[in-house]
């Protein structure tokens, strides 16, 4: 009897398994608007997806050394949360730009690295006056004072009174009584002006007496209670403060040692206006903060 020896041989195949390089992209290099209130707009940094290959899940890590004077900041100073994929950026710095990294890391422990630059767009009121006069029947030219953003510009002036292109840096005005002119501002990205941007035009008669702008001197401006307002007391017929819509808040006739009370007002920019019994009249723009 023939015996038959069956093999039996097992063949093991192995399946080598490669990772997917780990792709990190931090988003390209942005400019966030900076409003007056200090909010930043649109601030989310990160890419779209911020990692991918590799093997999930990841961890994320967001890091920066900024430094502004000789104080350093790191990224959870200006981020909400510096170990997600996609934080926001919730505060600005004074020395722009920063340079944000993102390091992700996969569950082999596999890493990747990238960088984004953030700058910020902010407007600023120059310290220069934004009043304007006018006699009546006469025409000024107007503009807002300020800096900074990213030109081009646009501008929105309103109301349209008397006004020769609500779209222009400084347009013509012929106001028939005092008005108040006010523009909105926006830069090449977008960013909003949101200060109390104002030009002011007081309309006098052709026969009027001299403007008291060089004649009073009004501080400290701004200020929080007390207004001291030099001007001969016994010349003074009536000062008043309104507020940006033109509604009187504060009058009267007669100061205490040049001292004008304003604790009652509310915060925000005012427009007090004097006029002497020569019938002299003056404006000037007070912030009370």
């Amino acid at each position: 009897m023939k015996r038959i020896l069956l093999v039996i041989i097992t063949i093991s195949l192995c399946t080598s398994i490669f990772s997917q390089t780990l792709t990190v992209d931090a988003g390209g290099d942005k400019i966030f608007c900076k409003t007056a209130q200090g909010v930043i707009m649109n601030g989310t940094i990160g890419g779209n997806p911020t990692v991918s290959g590799g093997t999930a899940p990841y961890t994320y890590e967001w890091t920066a050394e900024h430094y502004v004077s000789i104080n350093a900041y790191s990224a959870s100073s200006f981020l909400n949360d510096t170990t997600i994929a996609n934080p926001v950026v919730i505060d600005w710095s004074p020395t722009p730009p920063i340079k944000f990294y993102i390091i992700v890391t996969d569950v082999n422990g596999n890493q990747g690295i990238d960088s984004i630059s953030v700058n910020f767009s902010q407007f600023g009121i120059l310290p220069l006056s934004n009043d304007f006069y006018v006699t009546a029947g006469d025409t000024a030219s107007i503009n807002i004072h300020f800096g900074g953003g990213v030109p081009p510009y646009t501008y929105a002036w309103y109301p349209n009174y008397n006004i020769s292109d609500t779209t222009v840096a400084e347009p013509q005005v012929w106001p028939n009584s005092d008005t108040f002119y006010f523009c909105t501002i926006k830069d090449a990205i977008g960013c909003p002006f949101t200060f109390n941007n104002i030009a002011i035009v007081p309309v006098y008669p052709v026969n009027t007496n001299t403007i008291l702008q060089e004649k009073v001197k009004i501080y400290p401006n701004p200020t929080q209670d007390w207004l001291t307002v030099e001007l001969k007391e016994s010349q003074l017929k009536s000062i008043k403060i309104t507020d940006m819509t033109g509604k009187i808040v504060l009058e009267q006739h007669n100061l205490v040692n040049n001292q004008l009370d304003i604790s009652r007002l509310s915060l925000g920019v005012y427009i007090l206006s004097i006029e002497d019994k020569e019938g002299n009249m003056g404006q000037f723009q007070i912030l009370k903060e």
